[in-house]
């Protein structure tokens, strides 16, 4: 199939009810770290700007501000927060019309990916246990 990577690996696995056999294709999660009470921000909000990595925050006249930040442990499209915001910010996911920072690329923060639209943007969140920050 296109678009699909598979991976060998060996695994213990308790089948009480013996429906597991032999050849049999399994979909698996591995939760590898926990992290619990951390400040994530969407993923796609992340951005790098003169070898620094921040967020775009609102500042005066809603005018996109960037804020460097710590980052941590990235999974489900959230990205941990180590340093740099309270939790209190909002995140800008695009900006709004005429207030694109110089330095970012005319198809948005990720080229490719569009930008421009609306506001967009939310505030970081606290997530909680599992194998997501």
């Amino acid at each position: 199939e296109q678009n699909v990577t598979s991976f060998e690996v060996r695994v213990s696995l308790s089948d009480p009810e013996r429906v597991l056999r032999s050849g049999m294709n399994v979909e698996a999660d591995f939760q590898v770290g926990e992290v619990k009470n951390a400040l994530v921000v969407p993923t796609a909000s992340v951005v790098r700007q003169e070898n620094a990595t921040g967020v775009f925050v609102p500042g005066n006249n809603n005018r996109p501000v960037f804020t460097p930040i710590e980052t941590g442990v990235t999974a489900n499209n959230f990205t941990e927060v180590k340093s740099g915001l309270t939790g209190n910010e909002r995140v800008l996911l695009s900006f709004p019309p005429g207030s694109r920072p110089q330095s970012t690329p005319r198809g948005g923060v990720f080229p490719g990916l569009g930008g421009g639209g609306g506001g967009g943007g939310g505030r970081g969140g606290r997530g909680g246990g599992g194998g997501s920050p």
